[in-house]
């Protein structure tokens, strides 16, 4: 494995120099990610091109002010074409992140920037109606075999495909579960998907 050495196609950042050309900018872990997201959709809203720039943000990377300030900015501006993508996998760029920096907590914060829009499947969504069982249904892929298979499938079809799926998971309690979950995946769900995908 030669993830985050100096030479290595996977050093840490995605780099659109090598291999990743879908990335407009590899900004590292200090937030400047969605300061550009911000930027390239208001440019783009400005152009009148009908583009939707994603950005995703790990854990460790969502404590810097600057995703905030970014946020802000967004909200200000009404960039709908705008999609944080937090990555709450509980791990930062090198080792876990505390359990002050959970989904929980990230939640109350976007909430203080720009309500629960991120975390809403649909705006008409009532803010009452963000409980935890709603953001497990709706932001979770969990279950048995045939049913991850079945909503990676629902997915694919409605975000119109997707490049690479990345698994992340920790299981805090179960290490013998979290190892037998990563092995269902491996062995029976994504075989099945990437048979059923054109």
């Amino acid at each position: 494995m030669t993830l985050r050495e100096i030479d290595s196609p996977i050093d840490g950042h995605p780099n659109p120099a090598l291999g990743f050309p879908f990335f407009d900018a590899a900004t590292g872990s200090l937030g400047q990610g969605l300061s550009v997201a911000g930027g390239l959709g208001c440019a783009a809203r400005i152009d009148g091109i009908d583009k939707v720039v994603y950005c995703i943000i790990g854990d460790g990377e969502s404590r810097e002010g600057q995703i905030w300030e970014a946020m802000d900015f967004i909200r200000d501006q009404r960039l709908s074409n705008v999609v944080a993508l937090f990555n709450c996998n509980e791990l930062g760029q090198s080792d876990f992140v505390s359990r002050q920096q959970d989904w929980t907590h990230l939640q109350r914060k976007a909430e203080a920037t720009r309500g629960n829009a991120f975390f809403k499947h649909e705006p008409s969504v009532p803010d009452a109606a963000i409980t935890d069982e709603y953001l497990v249904s709706q932001m979770l892929i969990a279950g048995t075999v045939n049913q991850v298979v079945d909503k990676l499938l629902a997915f694919y079809e409605d975000m119109g495909g997707f490049g690479t799926l990345l698994y992340c998971g920790h299981d805090w309690a179960d290490a013998g579960a979290m190892r037998r979950s990563m092995e269902l995946m491996a062995e029976e769900v994504l075989p099945r998907v990437n048979r059923a995908l054109p």
